[in-house]
């Protein structure tokens, strides 16, 4: 089973600035999220991975270059992946491995990279302030530390 968390706002902006993308399924801001995810799943492996690299906020340089470089893959099998650099983003599970992205190989992050990078960190360490009062020796309260945490974030 999985469990995504969609936050309504950002989700319907991101369908807002890439609406010629997702428009090409009827989509507007207002979709449901379970039903875009549902649809993108199963369309050809680069309308999917396009999708997801918006939806989940991967920098659109970077989007772009995955996709190119999957097309390549696709069209000849018994090549090598396209040379690559990967940039992580630090989450609670792991400094790198979890939210990472490919980037051309020889690419210097830049700005937008930058700023992903420090707002993730401070949304971390501000998840990692809250979450150690939610443990218990019955496990994780995640229903209790959301609401915290929605709490504080409309302060």
């Amino acid at each position: 089973m999985e469990i995504y968390v969609v936050r309504k706002g950002r989700f319907a902006s991101v369908l807002k600035e890439h609406a010629a993308f997702f428009g090409q399924w009827g989509f507007t801001p207002s979709a449901d999220p379970a039903v875009v995810l549902a649809v993108t799943e199963y369309e050809k492996q680069s309308d999917r991975y396009r999708a997801y690299g918006y939806l989940f906020g991967y920098p659109g340089y970077a989007v772009d270059f995955f996709v190119e470089s999957s097309k390549v893959s696709e069209a000849d099998p018994k090549k090598k992946l396209v040379p690559r650099d990967f940039f992580s983003i630090p989450v609670y599970a792991g400094k790198s491995g979890y939210f990472t992205y490919a980037m051309p190989k020889g690419h210097r992050p830049g700005e937008q990279d930058s700023a992903l990078y420090n707002l993730a960190a401070q949304t971390l360490e501000r998840y990692k302030a809250i979450r150690e009062k939610y443990v218990t020796a019955e496990g994780l309260k995640a229903t209790l530390l959301w609401k915290e945490w929605n709490g504080n974030r409309r302060k």
